[in-house]
Order: structure tokens, then sequence, then C-alpha cells
């Protein structure tokens, strides 16, 4: 089985902070994972496109292998295919012994950087609309 390589953010607190949300409710817990699972996806896609525009195949079989996580820690794309690390990094590739030089394309560390701040709110919000939902602010 090909290593997968996970690109994401981590936010410290989360498992916690999760924890603590369905102690007092379990579906809050519930609802803020929904929502980082609609987040990853997001970023998921727009890696999916990263990779499409910037490929010189566009019938690019990674872009399809390319998925989501969500865990108690934080959020993260991530792909098991054996192509993925040269494709996000760069390298050289043997076929039938030709070597063929591939410039990296960055498409999940760009797409996890362009998602940051967006994530950030995403969350900041969720908790917000938690608090306000539920009677936590005074």
């Amino acid at each position: 089985m090909a290593r997968r390589r996970e690109f994401g953010l981590e936010a410290k607190g989360l498992s916690k902070l999760r924890r603590d949300l369905r102690a007092i409710d379990k579906d809050l817990g519930k609802a803020l994972t929904d929502h980082l699972r609609g987040i990853a996806r997001e970023v998921r896609d727009d890696a999916r496109a990263k990779l499409h525009e910037r490929s010189a195949n566009p019938q690019n079989r990674i872009e399809k292998t390319i998925k989501h996580s969500v865990t108690a820690k934080g959020a993260s794309i991530y792909s098991d295919h054996p192509g993925s690390p040269v494709q996000e990094f760069g390298g050289t590739i043997s076929p039938r012994g030709t070597p063929i030089e591939i410039k990296g394309k960055s498409y999940m560390r760009d797409a996890v950087t362009d998602h940051t701040r967006h994530v950030e709110e995403e969350v900041a919000r969720t908790l917000d609309v938690i608090a306000d939902t539920h009677g936590f602010r005074p």
C-alpha cells in the first residue's frame, strides 16, 4: 500500500472543544465536525481543480484520488496514489527506463494555504452560531 501524504490544519484544543460541546449536547460536537467536513470538501475540490489546471494531462487520474479527512485534531486532504508525491513536489520517474523530469505542482499545499484563513473564520463563525443558538452568551 502506498504511503499517503496529508496536508491540513491542526487546531490546538479542537478535540477538547468537541468533547466539551458533546458534554453539553451530543449534537453540538457533531455539528462542528459536519461543518469541518464541508470545509475539507471545499479544500479537496480546490486541490483537484489546481492539479487539473496545472497538469499537462487533463485526464490525470490522481485528481480522483484526492480525499479529505476530519479527525479530532483537525481536517486534512490527502492522496494515496503512488504518483501523487511526484506531482506535488516534483521529481524524476522512469517508465520503461526512460527518465522523465516532472516539475512539482504544489496543488495540495496551495489549496490548504489558500483556504487557511477561510477555515479559521468558518470555525469561529460556527462557534459563534453555536453560542448564540444555545444561549452561551450573556
